[in-house]
């Protein structure tokens, strides 16, 4: 039993009661027997009209006609209607307020009377409290002595019924059957309540012939989900491309800032004629459970712009088809948080965050949660996205899902998310936990050259497209991490591809470069001079860049970091032939360890890791194990010593190979194994200064030629040969002397040499003649064709 059939009821008993001697209050008005029963179940309201126009240049308002209930003296309610009339007001600037009285006569405290009428009136800033007998319904504006604005201050019987202005109520008349345009009742209900007041959308397809326009501020928009639909008609009258349904203008360029909004459970369905739903001009809002259907021509399902702390939760965007076929638009929105939404099938982009009308950057946006699909080849010359963040300082991405991005490939990428600030700078970006895929670039970065960016935990798939291009791109930024990027199975074997690709324009510098924790799908595919890693840096500065357990990635650089760091990482190397003469790692200032460094399948024999350029360079390696790498230095500019520094490593199948300019190498406590073509270290004469010190290192060619330790056509400056183990006795081509301190090979490696020689013999043993192996060690010496250890 609803609300007024009990109201009906109880009427019925107590008027049926000639007495009232027998109730409870001992009250004979039975309006307020039942308020003493019931509490106050009903309150004066508008029945109909009561609201003037504006007058042109006057302070006389246009007769109107009014009707309501108000309440008398005793409490009853009585109804009042008074016919069209003229009013006028006082010539006072400032603030008036109209009411409809139950008589026409009786004076009013603080009130004046329209002679003969049932209007009153009175000046004061602030709203007053219904005269006696009366209802307030207006509020007017005066200003240079003529009436500027009338608001609308109506209390409609769905109010004094339920506290709710209810959009059918019979003081705004909206019918939801789908053919009556409810246009104008919709305006004037979303338009009418004070601060506070709830706007019911009930069950219904209420229909709209044109743009509806709000400036309330401090309401509520409720209604019942997807029973409640707004939807633009058949021949839809859109105003500039404005919102079905705008809040923030008074017109279709007009502003008119609104605070506190909320909009819960309606469904706007734009029927492709226009944007389903338009916010703009607002401090503190939210958008919940709403339904954003359709969009059309151009722009966002949801557009919102100028904006600040407004949420955007839980809400279903699709169809958003037209030119620029956005589902959720932010533009110079501040703070915004886009949080929970599905958003599908659309033509552009799935959320969107740039610059707005007077606002030149959105900042701090929160994007969490998203689950968005199903993007179609936008109409014009723009990209296809999941998230596209642009001229925004500072955003926070977190936990989205973003998929199939295009249907048909076409001339301008797609891009899962894309994350730039434009000019200015100093902002700080987060995107963390977020999975991509069918989109041909999973994550575009341009940042700022001041901006701090985190990146963690993003998964990229080809999805519904045979194979993407990129993983993650990054083009600017001041301190940039990478940490845990995991890329899906792709093929790279195309030119212009990489799974991690730093490509940073002329100009541009960037200070910290980190990259982590991340894998690479081992069935990928590459070519020569494709990586999953490329770092480029063409005329320009890096100033740091970490590499950090990454397993299986195949690097590119042409950049020249100041300082470079690669840790607890198994890395594969080829040369990249986009750029000429350059190498896959070089750095002022090399750190390397824990890692392992190996030639891609397929990359050419004469390969070269590493390039010095220009001299004062320096290099260190610890614990380091290479395999598999022909030909590894190059320095062939001079300048300023460089210094090279090797400490436990191990080499397999690997040698140095140093082409000209000037070099310390320090080689300590490693391995070398099976190099068995040009020697463990090869130079040429291009060197101009070459000091070479190799000590406590184990030298294991199981080759029978019995390749030397070092060869070469060349000259070192020094070389010093220090306690090391040889498994072979040729050690050395080179032209200049060689200082050794006892050098150890094994008792089977001997060789011959002229008498006198000796030679420390890592396996033989003391007092044996000829030596012999078995042994802890002991110095052989060279006599009569033999070996001998005293």
């Amino acid at each position: 039993m609803n609300r007024l059939l009990l109201l009906a009821l109880v009427l019925l008993f107590l008027c049926t009661n000639s007495s009232f001697s027998d109730n409870t209050h001992g009250n004979a008005n039975p309006q307020k027997e039942m308020g003493f029963w019931f509490g106050n179940l009903t309150s004066p309201y508008i029945a109909s009209g009561c609201l003037p126009t504006v007058p042109s240049s006057s302070l006389t308002l246009t007769a109107f006609a009014c009707s309501g209930y108000v309440e008398d003296s005793t409490g009853a309610f009585v109804y009042v209607t008074q016919a069209a009339a003229t009013l006028t007001l006082a010539n006072t600037n400032g603030v008036h307020w109209l009411a409809i009285s139950q008589d026409t006569s009786s004076a009013v405290a603080s009130w004046s009377r329209r002679a003969g009428s049932h209007y009153l009136f009175r000046q004061t800033t602030n709203k007053p409290a219904n005269p006696p007998g009366g209802v307030v319904f207006a509020k007017v504006t005066v200003a240079g002595s003529v009436i500027t604005a009338v608001q609308d201050y109506r209390l409609p019987a769905s109010y004094a019924r339920a506290g709710i202005y209810d959009i059918t109520d019979p003081l705004y008349g909206a019918i939801g059957d789908g053919t009556t345009d409810a246009a104008s009742a919709l305006e004037t209900a979303l338009n009418a309540p004070p601060a506070g007041g709830i706007v019911f959308v009930p069950g219904g397809i209420f229909s709209l012939s044109r743009n509806v326009f709000v400036t309330r501020s401090n309401i509520t928009v409720q209604g019942l989900g997807a029973d409640s639909i707004l939807k633009a008609a058949a021949g839809f009258t859109n105003t500039s491309n404005r919102g079905m349904v705008t809040f923030g203008l008074t017109s279709a360029s007009a502003v008119s800032a609104i605070s506190n909004l909320t909009i819960r459970d309606v469904t706007f369905d734009g029927t492709s004629l226009a944007k389903p739903l338009e916010v703009t001009n607002l401090t503190t809002g939210l958008l919940h459970h709403i339904q954003a259907l359709n969009a059309g021509p151009t722009h966002g399902a949801i557009f919102t712009y100028d904006t600040t702390d407004l949420v955007i939760d839980s809400n279903v965007v699709s169809g958003a088809l037209g030119e620029f076929g956005d589902g959720i638009y932010l533009g110079g929105n501040q703070r915004a948080r886009v949080v929970n939404n599905t958003i599908y099938n659309f033509t552009r982009l799935g959320i969107v965050s740039e610059a707005g009308t007077t606002v030149p950057k959105s900042q701090d946006v929160y994007i969490a949660g998203n689950v968005i699909r199903h993007a179609h080849n936008a109409t014009v010359a723009e990209h296809n996205g999941g998230i596209w963040v642009e001229n925004t300082c500072g955003a926070i991405i977190v936990g989205n899902a973003v998929s199939d991005m295009t249907n048909t490939p076409g001339a301008n990428s797609t891009n899962g998310i894309t994350a730039s600030s434009g000019s200015g700078g100093g902002c700080e970006w987060s995107i963390a936990h977020n999975q991509v895929s069918g989109a041909e670039r999973g994550l575009q970065l341009q940042p700022a050259a001041t901006d701090f960016v985190r990146v963690l935990d993003l998964s990229v798939n080809r999805g519904t497209l045979t194979d993407y291009k990129f993983g993650v791109v990054v083009e600017d930024g001041f301190d940039v991490t990478l940490d845990a990027i995991h890329l899906g199975p792709n093929n790279f074997n195309a030119a212009g591809r990489s799974g991690i690709n730093v490509s940073i324009a002329g100009g541009v510098t960037i200070n910290t470069l980190t990259i982590a924790n991340s894998t690479v799908d081992p069935t990928s595919l590459y070519i020569a001079d494709t990586g999953t890693l490329t770092v480029s840096s063409i005329g320009t500065a890096l100033t740091h860049l970490t590499l950090h357990n990454l397993q299986g990635w195949t690097v590119v650089t042409g950049a020249t970091p100041t300082n470079m760091m690669v840790s607890n990482s198994r890395l594969l190397y080829r040369q990249d032939s986009a750029f000429t003469a350059v190498y896959p790692l070089q750095a002022t200032n090399f750190f390397m360890v824990n890692s392992v460094m190996t030639r891609n399948t397929g990359a050419g024999a004469n390969q070269k890791v590493f390039k010095i350029q220009g001299g004062g360079f320096t290099y260190h390696f610890q614990n380091v194990e290479f395999v598999d790498l022909a030909a590894n230095w190059d320095d062939s500019s001079g300048g300023a010593a460089s210094n090279i520094f090797y400490d436990g490593c191990r080499f397999t199948s690997t040698n140095f190979q140093l082409f000209g300019g000037n070099i310390n190498l320090s080689v300590q406590n490693s391995t070398f194994y099976e190099n068995t073509v040009t020697g463990a270290i090869h130079g040429n004469q291009r060197n101009n200064t070459l000091n070479i010190v190799v000590s406590n290192s184990v030298f294991n060619n199981t080759d029978v030629t019995l390749t030397p330790v070092i060869q070469g056509t060349f000259a070192p400056t020094s070389t010093k040969l220090w306690n090391n183990i040889f498994a072979t006795t040729l050690q050395t081509t080179v032209a200049t002397a060689v200082e050794t301190t006892n050098q150890a090979v094994l008792a089977a490696n001997l060789g011959t040499r002229g008498s006198g020689s000796q030679v420390y013999c890592s396996d033989c043993g003391a007092a044996a003649d000829p030596c012999a192996g078995a042994g802890t060690g002991a110095l052989a010496f060279r006599a009569n064709g033999r070996w001998y250890c005293p």
